[in-house]
C-alpha cells in the first residue's frame, strides 16, 4: 500500500508520490501537492512579469530597481565602458549584475564579457591586477 498524506492547501489526502520533495519537512515531502503548488506558483508567478520575478528573487530587487542602475551607469557597462543599447540590440540581452557572492551586495551592471572575467578570475584584484601585468608585458598594449 501506497503511503499517503494530507495537502495542507486542498485538504485531500493523495498518494506521498504526489507530493514534492523538501528538505524542510520531517517526512520529507512539501505541506502541499504538487497540483495545489503548481496552481500557487502560476498565480504568483503571474502577477509580476518573468524578468521582475528572476531579479526579486536572485538579488531581491525589481526591474525598476535595475533600469535605476543603468540610468546612475549611464547606460554603460562599469568595466568596458560599452553601451547598453548597442549591446542589447548586438546580443539581444540585459547586463549582467555583478554582485558580491558572500554578502549578495550588488556592485554594479556589467556587460557579459566582463562579468564572466572577474568571475573566471575569482573576483580577486591581485590576480586581476597579475593577468593585466602579464597582457602589458607581453601583449599588444
Amino acid at each position: 500500500m501506497i503511503p499517503t498524506k494530507t495537502c495542507n492547501r486542498c485538504g485531500q489526502e493523495k498518494p506521498i508520490t504526489d507530493f514534492h520533495n523538501s528538505s524542510r519537512t520531517k517526512d520529507g515531502k512539501n505541506y502541499y501537492c504538487k497540483e495545489c503548488e503548481n496552481a500557487r506558483n502560476r498565480q504568483y508567478k503571474g502577477t509580476i512579469n518573468k524578468k521582475n520575478w528572476k531579479l526579486k528573487h536572485r538579488f531581491k530587487i525589481t526591474y525598476q530597481d535595475y533600469l535605476d542602475l543603468l540610468k546612475i551607469q549611464n547606460y554603460k557597462c562599469l568595466i568596458c565602458g560599452c553601451d547598453y543599447t548597442a549591446y542589447k540590440e548586438e546580443f539581444n540581452r540585459e547586463f549582467c549584475i555583478d554582485h558580491n557572492h558572500e554578502t549578495g551586495e550588488i556592485r554594479g551592471l556589467l556587460c557579459m564579457a566582463c562579468n564572466r572575467g572577474i568571475g573566471l578570475l575569482q573576483d580577486n584584484p591581485a590576480i586581476m591586477r597579475k593577468a593585466a601585468d602579464y597582457l602589458e608585458e607581453r601583449g599588444n598594449y
